[in-house]
């Protein structure tokens, strides 16, 4: 009978926290919603947390309420608040201008990417529960003779070790040749799972990968006073 239980419990936890991926204001993720099904989810973790401790421990009280910090710390790094906003900062024109400036007066035959480049500020220091970490990209692309540019978006990936919690797509707000500049803001939640994570961006041209892979990385380590911080990597270790 326990056996069964355990299996219940954990298909719950499961289902619960599968609806963890948010869309927010001009961002994708894979799994649409709101900023409202994130908070939902962490709750959902706490509450399947609650039952699966409950169901495992002999002490029923003890186990819920260890269960449920359990559940909660799944549901919230499963489901992070995030804001993303595209902007073109050059017109097709300009950079087909300034691309045929420097290759005698031609365009590629196929699409380019001229550049591609992304931060994440804060760029030292600490980010305290509840704040934002900010994940900042500038890109440069120009058509191809042969082929043309009939959508850019960028692929944003958060992962935890090999773990992909979260996919971002940002379509970039025009076709064709341009310049654009993306801005990705991620609320630090109130419990999140210690350990180092990547952020994996990338350039994807009608729907094509580019090859054009950038991660930056950031830890999350437990301070003395039991509150939890983001770090960047680029941070001595304690």
């Amino acid at each position: 009978m326990q056996r069964i239980y355990r299996i219940v419990a954990i298909m719950l936890v499961g289902a619960i926290t599968a609806t963890g991926c948010v869309t927010t204001k001009g961002g994708q993720t894979e799994s649409s919603g709101s900023d409202g099904k994130c908070v939902a989810a962490a709750a959902g973790g706490a509450i399947a947390g609650a039952i699966l401790g409950a169901l495992l421990s002999r002490n029923k009280v003890a186990g819920g309420a260890a269960g449920g910090v359990i559940g909660g710390l799944i549901g919230g790094a499963l489901c992070l608040a995030v804001t993303s906003e595209a902007n073109q900062t050059k017109a097709a024109e300009e950079v087909e201008a300034d691309y045929r400036a420097d290759n005698s007066g031609k365009l590629p035959p196929q699409p380019l990417v001229q550049s591609y480049t992304t931060s994440i500020s804060p760029t030292s220091g600490t980010v305290p529960r509840g704040d934002k970490l900010t994940i900042q990209s500038q890109a440069q692309v120009v058509r191809g003779t042969n082929v043309g540019i009939e959508s850019v978006q960028e692929l944003i990936q958060l992962k935890l070790g090999e773990d992909v919690l979260q996919n971002i797509t940002k379509p970039m707000p025009n076709s064709g040749s341009g310049a654009f500049a993306t801005t990705h803001t991620i609320q630090i939640p109130p419990r999140m799972q210690d350990g180092t994570y990547t952020v994996a961006s990338s350039l994807l041209i009608n729907g094509q990968n580019t090859g054009e892979l950038r991660t930056n990385n950031f830890r999350v380590v437990t301070m003395p006073d039991g509150i939890r911080y983001a770090f960047l990597e680029t941070q001595p270790a304690f």
